[in-house]
C-alpha cells in the first residue's frame, strides 16, 4: 500500500535507514534468523529522555495505552513496536502543523509499504485528550481510539500505524540523508553503499541487510540503552553481496550511481577510510546511547501496573 512517513533523519539511526531506503516495522533477528524484541526508536528514545524527566507523561501514557490494547485490542499493532503513517500528504502536512514539527515538512516521504498488520486511528485522541487528560480520564479515551472512533465526527487526522517493511520513494529524502551520514561520520559510506546496492536490487531478500537496531540490555545494576547494525548478510552472503555491489559502486569504490537514488549523471560520493588498513567504518551512534540504573528502568516500566 501507499503511505505517507514523517522520516526525521535529524537522528543518525533514521538517516541510515532513509539513505538504504526502507522503513522496518517488524522485529529483528539475530544471526540464526530468531526473532529478538527491541524498542521501536521512539520508545527508546523517550526511555533515554526519561532520565532527565523530559518525556515521561508522554511515556506514561503510552504505558498505559499499551497495556489497554494488550488485553482488548490484541490483534491490533502497538504503538510501541509500529511504525506510523498517514494516508496522504496533507494529513501529514496536518500533523506537522499540529504538533508543532514544521521543521520537518521537508522530511515526508511516500513509501510503499508491505503490512503485516494495520489499524487506522484518529491521532486527535492522543493530542486532545489522552496527552493531556487525569490519569483516571484515560482509561475511556483509550478504548475509543482503539476501537477507532473519531473524537470529533468527520475531522478526523488519522495515523496509520502498520507492521511490515517498505520502500521509500522520496529520493530526494534519501539524498539528503546520505549527505548527513557522509558529513557525520564520511568513511561509514561504503557501507552504507553496500547496504543501499542490496535493498535496491533485491528488497525483500535483503530486508535487514546492515539494518541499525535500538537494543537495551543489562549490565550489572544498571541498564544500557544502545544500537547494533545487522552484519548477517556480509558474513553469511559476502559473494553476492560483493556481485551486487559492483553493479552500482564505481571508481574504484569512491562512487555509488543507482536508478532510484540519484540524479541523472551524478554519483554519490563514498569516503574510504583514513586508516588505509580498514575497509570501512561504522556511523556514529553513541551520544545517543544511555546507561540508568536498573531500579528506575523496573519503576519506569511499572507506572501503570
Amino acid at each position: 500500500m501507499r503511505l505517507f512517513a514523517i522520516l526525521d533523519i535529524d537522528h543518525p539511526m533514521v538517516a541510515w535507514e532513509v539513505a538504504i531506503g526502507r522503513v522496518l516495522a517488524n522485529p529483528p533477528k539475530d544471526e540464526q534468523g530468531i526473532e529478538f524484541t527491541a524498542p521501536s526508536l521512539w520508545l527508546y528514545s523517550n526511555i533515554k529522555s526519561s532520565i532527565n524527566d523530559k518525556y515521561m507523561s508522554d511515556l506514561e501514557s503510552e504505558f498505559h495505552i499499551e497495556k489497554i490494547r494488550a488485553s482488548k485490542f490484541p490483534d491490533k499493532p502497538s504503538r510501541l513496536s509500529g511504525a506510523f503513517f498517514f494516508e496522504s500528504r496533507n494529513d501529514a502536512i496536518n500533523a506537522c502543523k499540529m504538533w508543532e514539527w514544521e521543521d520537518k515538512l521537508d522530511y515526508i516521504s511516500e513509501v510503499n509499504f508491505h503490512e503485516s498488520s494495520y489499524v487506522k486511528l484518529d491521532s486527535n485522541w492522543i493530542t486532545l485528550r489522552i496527552r493531556s487528560c487525569e490519569k483516571p480520564e484515560r482509561y475511556s479515551f483509550i478504548e475509543n481510539y482503539y476501537s477507532g472512533a473519531e473524537l470529533f465526527p468527520g475531522r478526523p487526522l488519522n495515523e496509520i500505524i502498520c507492521t511490515g517493511y517498505g520502500e521509500v520513494l522520496n529520493s530526494k529524502l534519501r539524498r539528503l540523508a546520505y549527505g548527513k551520514i557522509l558529513q557525520q561520520k564520511p568513511d561509514a559510506s561504503l557501507l552504507l553503499a553496500l547496504g543501499i546496492s542490496c535493498f535496491e536490487q533485491d528488497s525483500k531478500s535483503y530486508q535487514d541487510i546492515l539494518r541499525v537496531t535500538p537494543f537495551i540490555r543489562r549490565i550489572d545494576n544498571e541498564v544500557e540503552g544502545l544500537f547494533i547494525i545487522n552484519f548477517t548478510h556480509l558474513e553469511n552472503d559476502e559473494k553476492r553481496v560483493t556481485k551486487i555491489a559492483s553493479r552500482y559502486i564505481h571508481n574504484n569504490g569512491a562512487s555509488l550511481i543507482t536508478p532510484k537514488l540519484n540524479k541523472p549523471g551524478i554519483p554519490l560520493i563514498i569516503k574510504r577510510p583514513i586508516n588505509k588498513e580498514g575497509v570501512f567504518s561504522l556511523t556514529d551512534l553513541t551520544s545517543h546511547s544511555f546507561r540508568m540504573n536498573v531500579d528506575d528502568f523496573i519503576e519506569m516500566y511499572q507506572l501503570n501496573n
